[in-house]
């Protein structure tokens, strides 16, 4: 069974490194999603780069996508977790590009 059912919320990175919000619709195929971003907009995303939002506390170590300036980053002790609770939000099960390659 996916991990991914229809009106989960998700983020979604993009080969530049970019990442975007997305709400899933629909299931494509075995590896494809057709999405509804912020925006009203529909996209196909690739099922490899999606990544579920879960809304419990960010802390140290853990992966959070920033909507501010649309990129997954790597919280760490220099990073203000109280902000980063306030406005990110956690990214679950998420792996850099170079490791999800190997």
């Amino acid at each position: 069974m996916s991990k991914f059912v229809i009106g989960c919320e998700v983020v979604y990175e993009f080969l530049d490194g970019t990442a975007d919000k997305f709400v899933l619709k629909e299931k494509l195929g075995k590896d494809k999603w057709v999405a509804q971003s912020d925006d009203g907009l529909l996209h196909v995303l690739l099922q490899k780069n999606i990544f579920k939002i879960n809304y419990r506390d960010i802390k140290v170590g853990d992966y959070a996508y920033n909507p501010f300036s649309d990129c997954i980053l790597f919280i760490d002790e220099e990073d203000d977790i109280h902000y980063v609770n306030d406005c990110y939000y956690k990214v679950q099960n998420y792996k850099r590009q170079k490791e999800r390659a190997k």
